[in-house]
């Protein structure tokens, strides 16, 4: 089985070794204590393609949004229909239904939201934080092309991708069936050792 995971080009592809870096000293809401969502990272990736339930010939494109405690690194995701501001909240309300208000949320101004808007429509950000201050949540924007300082969220996002990559290459599913795959995506990622077995 070695050999045969050693010699498969794909294999080394999905599990090539990461570079050790020096890392930074991490954020006080990173390192203290603090309940599960506390302080969650949002991000969105996709989009995915879905066939329609009664047309099958009909496709439309969701995206998942990607929710992670920036304590535990738990993550929560949720599919949108579409990439518009009103899709989001929608995530946004049934994550709250499931987790609670968290004190804050941290997402980018990534290049993938900019992209999309000009595709879709335009992100009102003021929107979604006018929405978050009617419940007594604050909303952290990080920096544009600062995607790095949401790292937490666009490593996790990386971890279920490469679940979903196995098992959606070369198929079109359901919008159900695909929200279904993106809940197991989301036990095989919350159920990785959280350090290094040794």
């Amino acid at each position: 089985a070695k050999k045969i995971r050693k010699d498969c080009y794909k294999c080394r592809l999905l599990w090539k070794p990461l570079e050790s870096q020096k890392m930074a000293p991490l954020r006080e809401f990173r390192s203290s204590p603090a309940p599960v969502f506390h302080t969650t990272a949002v991000d969105l990736f996709g989009p995915f393609e879905y066939r329609d339930m009664v047309k099958k010939r009909t496709t439309g494109k969701g995206w998942g949004v990607m929710f992670v405690c920036t304590a535990s690194s738990a993550i929560h995701v949720e599919l949108t229909e579409s990439y518009n501001t009103d899709s989001f909240l929608q995530a946004l309300r049934r994550f709250m239904c499931h987790h609670g208000a968290p004190s804050k949320f941290i997402s980018d101004q990534g290049e993938q939201l900019v992209a999309a808007s000009k595709q879709v429509t335009k992100w009102d950000y003021s929107c979604i934080q006018d929405w978050c201050k009617s419940k007594n949540v604050s909303w952290q924007l990080v920096p544009t092309g600062g995607q790095h300082q949401n790292g937490q969220a666009e490593r996790l996002i990386g971890v279920v991708k490469k679940v979903l990559m196995q098992t959606l290459e070369g198929k079109i599913v359901s919008f159900n069936e695909l929200s279904t795959i993106l809940h197991e995506a989301t036990l095989k990622a919350n159920s990785r050792p959280i350090g290094i077995a040794g």
